[in-house]
Parts: structure tokens; C-alpha cells; sequence
């Protein structure tokens, strides 16, 4: 989200309500005042709590569109070692050449993978683009807050050691079959 559409955000936010409770406390103007004051200083903080909860940074350039920035991901669905326990899911490598290359090699069976940016389900997280999306397929889509909750697919035949390449700026993931 840009700047301009946070303090778009608040500053609506602010006009509503302050306008509102200022009413409510129209005969003390000095109270109406330092309402004012103290919505206009949580609102923009009460932003960032909630873009910092989200496990992602913003890196401000003038001009330049807002990238995000995750410092983990993770792999959870009945396909991996940690099946679907949140708390179990395993964590991808980061690349220190590359920051939006994450991989990670283990075991796969049949079942369903998602990508989530914490360990927690309403995360955002790397999805396919359609329901039971074969692993050949490298598409990938970035799901606020998990939404839509989409998974990839690996069929029985499939099962075997990978190597996952997650790149979290195109979005793109491949899953490449490697030897024990």
C-alpha cells in the first residue's frame, strides 16, 4: 500500500471520528483539541502495528512502487514433513545473493503445499492461482492474509525428494526432483 493510501486512510479515519467525538465534547474546546491530537497520532501507528504485524517491511524509494519485503517463509500442507501443523512448518532458506530467492529441499508425498510468510494461518502467503494447481504449473500468486486459501497438488506418482525455489517477486515456485 502506498503512503498516500495510508494517510488517505487515516485522514479519513480522523475526519469521521474526530468530527464526531468533537461534537460529543463541543463545550470544551481545549478538550476537542487534544481529542484531535491523539487520533491524529494513533491512527498512523495503529497503521504501521498492523502492516508490521502482517511479517513484511516496506522499503520506501521515491517513486518506486512499494516492494515487500519478507524475512521468512514457509512450507506447511499434508505434502511436507510438517503436514498441516502451523507451529511444525518448515522453514525455506533465504538466499543471501538474492532476498526474494527462498528454497528448501526434503521429502514430499501426495497431498496439497502453500507458502506462508509466518507461522501462523492468516499470514500472507504464496498460493497457486487454481485449486489442486499440478507442481509443473510455477505460477504463483501472493494471498493477503492467506486469501483465497489455494494449494498446489502433488499427485502419489510425484512423491520423492525436491529442491523449491520460491521467488517471492514474480511470484514464481518450482519444484525440482532431486536424487536422495
Amino acid at each position: 500500500m502506498k503512503r498516500s493510501a495510508l494517510l488517505s486512510i487515516s485522514e479519513r479515519f480522523t475526519n469521521n471520528y474526530s468530527s464526531k467525538i468533537s461534537d460529543y465534547y463541543s463545550k470544551n474546546t481545549e478538550m476537542n483539541i487534544n481529542i484531535k491530537k491523539l487520533l491524529y497520532g494513533m491512527i498512523p501507528a495503529v497503521l504501521i502495528l498492523m502492516m508490521a504485524s502482517t511479517g513484511c517491511s516496506k522499503k520506501l524509494e521515491a517513486g518506486d512502487p512499494l516492494p515487500l519485503i519478507y524475512k521468512n517463509v514457509y512450507l506447511v500442507g499434508d505434502a511436507t514433513p510438517a503436514g498441516w501443523n502451523i507451529d511444525s512448518a518448515k522453514a525455506m532458506t533465504r538466499s543471501t545473493e538474492n532476498t526474494d530467492i527462498f528454497t528448501w529441499t526434503g521429502p514430499l508425498k501426495a497431498g496439497e503445499i502453500k507458502f506462508p510468510t509466518l507461522r501462523n494461518w492468516s499470514s500472507d502467503s504464496f498460493m497457486s492461482l487454481v485449486a489442486g494447481q499440478p507442481i509443473t504449473d510455477s505460477k504463483a500468486q501472493l494471498a493477503p492474509n492467506a486469501r483465497p486459501d489455494i494449494h498446489w497438488k502433488l499427485t502419489a506418482s510425484e512423491a520423492g525428494n525436491y529442491k523449491i525455489t520460491l521467488d517471492i517477486r514474480i511470484p514464481t515456485v518450482s519444484f525440482e526432483k532431486v536424487q536422495n
